[in-house]
């Protein structure tokens, strides 16, 4: 069971991690293909999405072969290859016209690496329908809340800003049911490869507007539970891969604060090096 954390425990926790050597759209999601594994193995995106595998300096060849028999059959839904003398990446959209011609149950899609299947190289693809937004978006720091610490507006809807020039944005995919436990925080605008702490607030602390913190601003406040810690993707992407209900303890008829704490080493805006997206709020159903 996560145990609830204090203000200061959440900062003296993210200070351990630094110590580490808006409206639904699509996203892409990248997963490396990297010795004998798939990183991340397991992900949940959402109709419309794009997943995106990239070859790891390794040498390795590897296929993105969709199925769970070990042999190609040419007859899948998608297939490729990365490394060797192939493209340094291989990526499929997940639209209508895919699950159409494709369905799988469930929606899960299992994959392998041809070469490697005998030692466990193996995937799934879980898509969800894109359904209404889940909650809404709030305290930005984009100006038109709390000032950012040192005058580091970010772009409209997100965090303050980062070294990319951007705020961090904290969206959500799936739905508010506790029954159903499908939600997914996702992160984007985020310094690439590099850790980040998706985490839980019981209050909305600052007025609503959150308080300075880091180079960005403390928003989801109260009886702070974390929930996972993501590294984003060469393209400043990540997502949740645990049940958020379970990991917040969340019961039907609670609201709950949701927030994206991120390192930010090289070119820290206000030299904290760290910083932070904007909040979500889910009112639990």
């Amino acid at each position: 069971m996560p145990t609830p954390l204090s203000l200061r425990a959440l900062a003296l926790g993210l200070l351990a991690l630094c110590g580490f050597s808006a409206s639904l759209q699509a996203d892409t999601i990248v997963v490396q293909a990297n010795g004998f594994n798939f990183i991340p193995a397991h992900i949940t995106i959402q109709e419309g999405d794009k997943v995106r595998w990239v070859e790891a300096p390794d040498f390795f060849v590897h296929s993105i072969t969709e199925g769970n028999d070990g042999i190609i059959n040419f007859d899948e839904a998608f297939h490729g290859w990365v490394g060797g003398i192939n493209p340094t990446f291989y990526e499929v959209t997940f639209d209508a016209a895919l699950l159409a011609a494709h369905p799988r149950p469930g929606g899960v899609y299992d994959y392998f690496c041809e070469p490697h299947y005998g030692v466990g190289m193996v995937g799934t693809v879980r898509v969800v329908a894109a359904p209404s937004d889940p909650g809404a978006p709030l305290c930005f720091g984009d100006g038109t809340g709390a000032p950012c610490p040192c005058n580091n507006t970010g772009t409209s809807g997100a965090g303050c800003a980062n070294s990319t020039g951007q705020g961090a944005l904290l969206t959500a995919s799936g739905s508010s049911s506790v029954a159903a436990s499908d939600l997914v925080l996702r992160g984007s605008q985020l310094v690439p490869n590099t850790p980040g702490l998706y985490f839980q607030g019981t209050i909305l602390g600052g007025g609503g507007n959150g308080t300075a913190f880091g180079d960005g601003l403390l928003c989801a406040n109260g009886m702070i539970q974390r929930l996972e810690i993501r590294i984003s993707s060469p393209l400043g992407t990540s997502q949740t891969t645990v049940n958020v209900v379970a990991e917040g303890s969340v019961s039907a008829g609670q609201t709950r604060f949701y927030q994206l704490w991120y390192r930010n080493t090289v070119g820290s805006p206000c030299g904290q090096q760290f910083n932070t997206s904007n909040a979500y709020r889910v009112d639990w159903l």
